[in-house]
């Protein structure tokens, strides 16, 4: 009889235990009803919000076994009446707890919210009146950009307005060294919240779509599904930030440059990192796209304009470290690369500017 009730129904027998804990909105009820099947549970916190008594399952009061036992056997025994309190619990899943009736909802009050923080911001505030620089970072830290650290500071150091919005989730604890920067960046919401903005905006996602199709040098599904669903939240943000001109510090962030290229029309910079995600036939493509960026790669820079500059960073990484104690004790200039760090905070000043 107990593997019977298992498969005619799902059945969740919640109570508050010795500590006061309990369930509060469990998950496995919501599935359950997604598959059509009448749920039998208790009268416990959020528990009744989900299921409708005698029309979706059957609830008793916590605790009261004989209510519970006698609710199952009534499904056990009445197949016309699983079927009827399945159907209906699955009704009420599509028609009352899709995403679009849940999240949209919150992303709206948390939109909003943020609307109403920023126009309390006193006129004449340095976000109000300058646009910045939104520094794209896939993810942080990053092994395979061992200079990205420098390059933050040296943005700092030279007063480039600029954020760091990093698109995915550290997945290493981070280094107490960076503290003061990782302080300072925006990550994007969990995957429910960029979930409700793509599904909310289908015409946008067709028009992404579409320039993928166009594109000789396609990149996979995976990935473009990733980094447009990133481009598309991050479209409301750069538009409260004021952003004006958007840096990919990978090639897996220029494709969401790309994206919010085609999305706002924001000018986009790339850094060529030593060994891209894409062939070099998209990479050069792409570059056609940008104002300006980075390479170590001579040729390639070669066929490009005066908004390219060759990488320092990548001749004199320990320079910049000791260059400043040198200059101190010789008496002599000694800064390596910080005149690149100079010449490219200037570049994305004046593209963020120009916007």
């Amino acid at each position: 009889d107990r593997d019977l009730a298992a498969g005619c129904s799902a059945h969740i027998a919640s109570i508050v235990d010795a500590e006061g804990a309990s369930d509060v909105f469990p998950t496995v009820i919501m599935e359950a009803m997604a598959c059509a099947r009448p749920v039998v549970s208790t009268t416990l916190a959020g528990i009744p919000e989900s299921v409708i008594n005698d029309k979706t399952g059957f609830l008793a009061p916590p605790g009261d076994w004989e209510e519970f036992a006698q609710a199952l056997e009534k499904l056990v025994r009445n197949a016309e009446l699983r079927q009827r309190l399945g159907e209906a619990g699955r009704a009420r899943i599509e028609n009352d707890f899709n995403i679009t009736n849940t999240i949209e909802p919150l992303h709206e009050l948390l939109t909003d919210s943020i609307a109403a923080t920023s126009a309390k911001r006193p006129i004449g505030s340095p976000i109000s009146q300058a646009k910045q620089t939104a520094y794209l970072i896939d993810c942080w830290p990053d092994k395979n950009l061992p200079f990205l650290e420098m390059e933050l500071r040296a943005l700092r150091r030279n007063a480039v307005p600029h954020t760091s919005f990093i698109l995915r989730a550290p997945t290493s604890d981070l280094s107490s060294k960076t503290h003061d920067l990782v302080r300072e960046f925006e990550y994007l919401p969990d995957a429910l919240v960029i979930e409700a903005e793509w599904q909310a905006n289908q015409v946008l996602v067709r028009e992404l779509e579409a320039m993928r199709a166009n594109q000789k040098h396609r990149q996979s599904s995976e990935l473009f599904l990733e980094q447009a669903r990133a481009a598309l939240m991050l479209r409301n943000l750069f538009r409260q930030r004021q952003i004006g001109h958007v840096h990919a510090t990978s090639s897996r962030t220029l494709l969401c440059a790309l994206f919010l290229k085609k999305l706002l029309g924001l000018s986009i910079s790339y850094a060529v990192e030593e060994k891209p995600s894409f062939p070099d036939q998209f990479i050069a493509s792409a570059l056609d796209e940008c104002a300006g960026g980075r390479s170590k790669n001579r040729e390639l820079l070669a066929r490009r304009g005066s908004g390219f500059l060759f990488d320092e960073t990548i001749d004199k990484p320990s320079v910049n470290d000791i260059g400043p104690w040198l200059s101190r004790k010789t008496k002599i200039e000694w800064t390596g690369a910080k005149t690149f760090w100079d010449e490219w905070s200037q570049r994305l000043s004046d593209w963020t500017q120009r916007a």
